[in-house]
Parts: structure tokens; C-alpha cells; sequence
């Protein structure tokens, strides 16, 4: 009965002559507060899972599904006891898209909306529902979450989409909220706005001006581009439409959509006939184990970042030793920063394929790919190596070459590449050319190119190889005689700079505390 009246109360506001736009005074309406999670990754079991008879913690840069339902229900307990209206979830609610799993998350939700009195509204991830086609009973169709996810958007909805999760619904004081299901359902995990759902975002855009309503949107998937190669190199991270996308936003007039999907803290906004925001948040199961507070005002939003701090480690699952429970107790931020430690460069590594880089760079050039590979080659064996010492470490390597390595903190490449993911993932990271972690990464990086270069001419007695090997070592030379120069580095950096713009130092707007304003067209 709810879904025949969603169904027809959405036709009546298709086709019914509306409020004229701006007709609804919000000159001085308030606001609303809303807490927002994202990739909760919840996971119920028994026992942590094994592999090879080995207890599994955490996996896919250091996210820890068996942490947590604990995780979920500290967010859930701060926002109950918060002033906040409303808490947004931006999908992979659960980890696994099975009906258990998604009845687990519903039934913790449901506690909540009783115990506080606000209400939850969700939209589903990769993880939510399937992707490849499976309808058996235990896979999570758009039917089931639906069913299952129903009072938490679903029966409140002034308009639901039939062929995806997406629905609107009313907030307080002149907002309305369209949560958005872009998920692409092609056998990938990527996310795409088809031009059906196109269509259906834009009428429910024309009610809203009709109905003098400001939207705010929800979407698993990035709307547009983190850093500037982001869709290019990571593919499924990011709306493959995305400009596309911006645009029918930006003519829609919904210039704020809170997304997740890629685990990082960061914002990024498009500059079209409006200004449209896209606030990822990074995973509330993985480090910096952080959500957001949105304070709406009118026409303005005001966010802040907050990161989870201790979590009651009293029903985990079997499988966590009580010196593990102690250290999560009291140092949460730590243990979670070592599990994305443990992981997050073996999971880059996984993702450098020199015909992929090749291909997202636009060259099948086999010359090019090989070159590709032998630098991965090269740079990867030395992330494991000690950064320091006389002997064995890269220091060493790269002072034939007359390089030196700026002093810092990291034992490894390892260590300092993982830091770097970290403060992506955290947000507001700012990591110029200047920076030691960039330098040291940088040549560090150089030290083992240059110790592969010279390495198949050691032994070599042709005057010919002999030369070679002094050219080498006289570039290396070189870059160390200017490396002090921050013109050199700069210099280096150039041919990554696209790659670079908004990875290593952010640009407007900040990522973690940031104060938005809705703007009117520019048309």
C-alpha cells in the first residue's frame, strides 16, 4: 500500500500544476543538521574470517568490516545524544550485497530511529546491491533494499524511481533531498547516470523549483574528479559521465551531493551555470575511521569532519586477542593506521600494470609499456628496503649518484608512501614540492631508476658500456649537485603535475571544514 502511494502521489507531482517558483518564502526558514557516514562496510559474524587458516582484520587499504557493526553503533550513539535532524548514509551500508547482511544493518538503524527520534536516510553502494545480474533469494536486488532499507527513505519518499534505489523526500525548512542510485549494474562496480535516470533526476529538479526547494543529494559514487587524472586512472572511482553529470547537476540546481565510494576525505567542486560541491567522506571502517556533521542554514552550509576515537570492543567477534581489544580501546586512531599501513601500498602496488597506466595515458605504444614496467619494477623493489644506513639502503644506492636523501621520520619508501595514502584518505593534506615526504619519495624514487639504469653495465668492460655508465652516473650527479634547488624539484615534477593537482596539496575548497554556499544561476 506504502509503495502504491509513493507511486501515485510521484505521478500527481509530475503532472500536477505546482506552487510557481519561489512562491515558498525561505528568506528566514531555518535549517537543519544532518550527521553523514559512508562506507560503513558493516559485516555480522561470528568469528573474524580466515585465509590459509589465518584470522583476516582488515583489508582494501586497511578497511575493517569486522570492526564495524562497533564502529556504526559509536557513530549512531554520538549523533542520538547530537542536536542533529538527520543522519545521511551514503551507501555500502554492509559489506556483502546478501539479504542477512542488509537486514543486520536495518535492524541496528531501526534501534536508533527509536531510541533518538530522527530519522535515517540511505542510498545504496556496490556493496548494497548486486551488480552482475544474480537474483537468487539471498542476492540484494533494487527490490529487496528497497523492501528492506524501506523506512529509511523508502516510505517517506515524495517520488521514487522504479528501475534504481533513487527517491526524494522532504526535509525541514525548505530543503528536499534526492538520493541518487548511479550505479552502473554493467558487471563492474562503477557508477554512471543513465540517461534514464537522467531524465527522472530532472523532472524531480523542475518539481522542486516548483515546489521552491533547495536539494541536497546523496550518491555512493564521486560526481566528479578528486584529483585531475582520478577518472582516467581510477576508472570505477568516479561517475564514468561525469562531466555529463556536473552539468545536468549544475541545470538542476543541486550544488551539494554528499558521496563516498573511494574512502578519502575530500572535496571538489564543479564551476557550471551553478557551483556544484561534491563532499566525499572517507570510510567510517577505516582509517581516519571519520563522518561529517552538515549544518544547513539558508542557502549555506556549514561542515565539519569528526573522527571516531574509541569504539566498545565488547562484542567483537571471535578471533581478536584481548591485547588487540586493548589497543583498540585505547588507541583506535593507531590500530587503524597501521591496519591501512599493512595494506595500502601492497593495495597501490596491485593497481601498477604498465599496460594499464599505458592504456589510461592513451598509448599502446609497446616501447612505452615496457619502459612503464621496468620503472615499476625498479621503484617497487626498493619500497621494502631500509631508507637509511650505509649499506643495503637506498641511501646508499643513491649516493654513487650524488644524491642525498632529506632526513625524515619514515624507516622506509614503504612507510612514507603509506603515510602519503593517509592523508589523502584523512583530507586537507598539503604536501608541496618542498615537502620531505614528497622529496624523499621523489628521490628515493630516482635513486632505484638510477641504480636499474646502471645496473646492466657494471661488469661491462666495452668502452661503450663504459661511457654509458658514466653518462648515468654523471645525470645523477647532476640532480644531486641541484637537488637543494626546489626549482629542480618543481622541475621533476612537471611531467606529473596533471596527476598531481589536488593529490598532493588541495585546492579550494578545503576537504575536512568547509563553509559552502548555494549561489543562483549564472545564466
Amino acid at each position: 500500500m506504502k509503495k502504491l502511494f509513493s507511486l501515485l502521489l510521484c505521478a500527481a507531482l509530475l503532472l500536477t500544476a505546482a506552487v510557481p517558483a519561489g512562491a515558498e518564502d525561505r528568506s528566514d526558514a531555518g535549517g537543519f543538521k544532518a550527521f553523514v557516514a559512508t562506507d560503513i562496510h558493516h559485516f555480522v559474524t561470528d568469528e573474524v574470517p580466515k585465509v590459509d587458516g589465518e584470522y583476516v582484520y582488515f583489508n582494501n587499504l586497511g578497511l575493517t568490516p569486522t570492526l564495524a557493526p562497533a564502529l556504526l553503533a559509536e557513530f549512531l550513539r554520538q549523533a542520538a545524544e547530537s542536536d542533529a535532524d538527520y543522519v545521511f548514509l551514503t551507501g555500502d551500508l554492509a559489506d556483502t550485497p546478501d539479504v542477512a547482511q542488509a537486514k543486520a544493518v536495518a535492524k541496528v538503524l531501526a534501534r536508533f530511529e527509536k531510541r533518538s527520534g530522527k530519522q535515517v536516510f540511505v542510498i545504496n553502494g556496490n556493496h548494497d546491491t548486486n551488480y552482475t545480474g544474480d537474483t537468487s533469494s539471498a542476492a540484494m536486488t533494487v527490490k529487496r533494499f528497497k523492501k528492506i532499507y524501506a523506512r529509511f527513505g523508502y516510505d517517506e519518499a515524495l517520488c521514487i524511481d522504479r528501475r534504481t534505489c533513487s527517491y526524494t523526500a522532504d526535509l525541514k525548512n525548505g530543503y528536499r533531498l534526492i538520493a541518487i542510485d548511479a550505479l552502473d549494474r554493467q558487471g563492474n562496480s562503477g557508477g554512471t547516470i543513465m540517461p534514464a535516470l537522467a531524465d527522472w533526476i530532472t523532472a524531480q529538479a523542475d518539481q522542486a523549483k516548483k515546489d521552491g526547494k533547495q536539494l541536497v543529494a546523496l550518491m555512493h559514487h564521486p560526481l566528479m574528479n578528486h584529483f585531475t587524472q582520478m577518472s582516467r586512472l581510477l576508472p570505477l572511482f568516479v561517475i564514468s559521465n561525469s562531466e555529463e553529470a556536473c552539468d545536468l547537476f549544475a541545470q538542476c540546481g543541486i550544488q551539494l551531493v554528499f558521496t563516498g565510494h573511494f574512502h578519502q576525505n575530500d572535496a571538489a567542486v564543479y564551476h557550471g551555470a551553478r557551483d556544484v560541491y561534491d563532499v566525499e567522506t572517507t570510510s567510517l571502517s577505516c582509517y581516519p575511521n571519520a563522518y561529517r556533521t552538515a549544518e544547513f542554514h539558508t542557502d549555506a552550509v556549514d561542515i565539519r569532519t569528526v573522527m571516531i576515537e574509541t569504539i566498545d570492543t565488547s562484542a567483537l567477534p571471535a578471533g581478536y586477542t584481548e591485547a588487540q581489544k586493548a589497543r583498540i580501546a585505547a588507541d583506535l586512531p593507531g590500530y587503524a593506521s597501521d591496519c591501512l599501513k599493512s595494506d595500502s601500498v601492497a593495495k597501490v602496488k596491485s593497481y601498477l600494470n604498465a599496460e594499464k597506466i599505458a592504456g589510461r595515458l592513451g598509448t599502446t605504444n609497446p616501447l612505452v609499456i615496457k619502459l612503464i614496467g621496468k620503472a615499476i619494477s625498479a621503484v617497487s623493489d626498493g619500497f621494502d628496503l631500509p631508507l637509511y644506513g650505509k649499506t643495503g639502503s637506498i641511501e646508499a644506492f643513491a649516493k654513487p649518484f650524488g644524491l642525498t636523501l632529506p632526513q625524515t621520520e619514515y624507516a622506509t619508501l614503504n612507510d612514507a608512501a603509506a603515510a602519503f595514502i593517509a592523508a589523502q584518505l584523512a583530507g586537507d593534506e598539503n604536501f608541496d614540492s618542498g615537502s620531505p615526504l614528497v622529496r624523499v619519495l621523489l628521490f628515493g624514487a630516482i635513486a632505484m631508476l638510477c641504480r636499474q639504469a646502471a645496473k646492466p653495465l657494471e661488469g661491462q668492460s666495452s668502452v661503450i658500456t663504459q661511457r654509458l655508465r658514466q653518462l648515468v652516473v654523471w645525470a645523477g650527479s647532476l640532480l644531486g649537485r641541484l637537488q637543494t634547488h626546489r626549482w629542480l624539484t618543481d622541475l621533476l615534477l612537471l611531467p606529473l603535475d596533471p596527476l598531481l593537482v589536488g593529490l598532493t596539496v588541495d585546492r579550494a575548497p578545503e576537504d575536512n571544514n568547509i563553509e559552502l554556499s548555494f549561489s543562483q544561476s549564472k545564466s
